[in-house]
């Protein structure tokens, strides 16, 4: 791992990252023009966090089909507004109470396991490819990259 132009070694520990840091960061590797070797990584370190992702997903519908009102066959009232959106009929207060029990959730952290070779591999793959981006960060995603950045340089010390 080349972190400051210095080769260092991962330990061995795992590192933590808040979970919408995480889901941003796949997000963002997702989009990132890679060849060859370097696809494959990409693609098996998303591939670890696959369940992380449905269980996001899960959790946010879990919330919401608590809460949206139903018509009398018990499906959930879809609203659209003047401009075609479509929403679900959710009160302003359980719109509040969702949006803060999903905010708990995602600043939760999560465990990036950096041990055994595989492992390894990846975090040093992500490590470098957060290192020698080119890409141009800029607002809350350069907010977000920062953060990547520091979680996989602690792993790195």
């Amino acid at each position: 791992l080349l972190i400051s132009g210095i080769k260092t070694r991962f330990h061995k520990i795992n590192m933590t990252i808040k979970r919408h840091l995480l889901l941003s960061l796949l997000r963002w590797i997702n989009n990132q023009p890679l060849k060859g070797v370097n696809s494959r990584k990409r693609t098996n370190f998303i591939n670890n966090f696959r369940e992380q992702i449905l269980n996001t997903e899960s959790y946010r519908t879990r919330l919401v089909s608590e809460v949206v009102k139903k018509d009398d066959k018990g499906n959930p009232i879809v609203l659209t507004d003047e401009l075609g959106r479509k929403s679900y009929d959710i009160s302003e207060e359980d719109q509040r109470n969702v949006a803060s029990k999903l905010e708990v959730y995602l600043n939760e952290e999560v465990e990036i396991k950096t041990t055994g070779k595989e492992n390894k591999v990846l975090a040093e793959f992500m490590a470098n490819l957060l290192e020698e981006t080119t890409y141009e960060f800029k607002g809350k995603e350069a907010d977000d990259y920062d953060e990547w950045y520091k979680a996989f340089e602690e792993v790195a010390k």
